[in-house]
């Protein structure tokens, strides 16, 4: 027979595994909206395009989202009340598409004079994407 603890540290660490990767993805999901957005910000063909200009409001409303979302999650895994895998899975897919958004800004507005916040606006919006994708196969494959 299981003791209480046995049984109540064997379902805190559940919930900790699957807690902790939502908590990165989203984490990064805020980065990656962030960089796109300081990255429209400063670059002159980026604002005087409505493609970009309308992915500079989705990229606005993913951080509020995003914000949201971490404060949600942090208080419904005190309560027990969160399935932070499916919540975590949600936010990857998410967190990919507007990752993308910003690498795909980057890049066309590599030319602008960031000066020596270039290298590490480029790292943050690969790791806006990549980290996301990581987490999101380990929450996937994880029973």
């Amino acid at each position: 027979m299981d003791s209480v603890l046995d049984t109540t540290f064997r379902n805190g660490v559940k919930g900790i595994i699957n807690y902790w990767p939502t908590v990165f993805i989203i984490i990064f999901f805020i980065i990656g909206c962030s960089v796109g957005i300081d990255i429209h910000s400063k670059c002159k063909i980026a604002q005087d395009s409505k493609l970009y200009n309308n992915l500079r409001e989705t990229l606005n409303y993913g951080l509020a989202a995003g914000i949201a979302s971490l404060v949600t999650i942090s208080i419904l895994n005190v309560t027990k009340g969160a399935n932070a895998k499916m919540i975590g899975l949600l936010f990857a897919l998410i967190a990919v598409i507007t990752s993308g958004m910003s690498v795909g800004m980057f890049y066309k507005c590599k030319d602008e004079n960031y000066g020596s916040r270039k290298k590490a606006l480029e790292t943050f919006a690969w790791l806006s994407l990549i980290i996301p994708i990581l987490s999101g196969i380990f929450l996937a494959i994880r029973k």
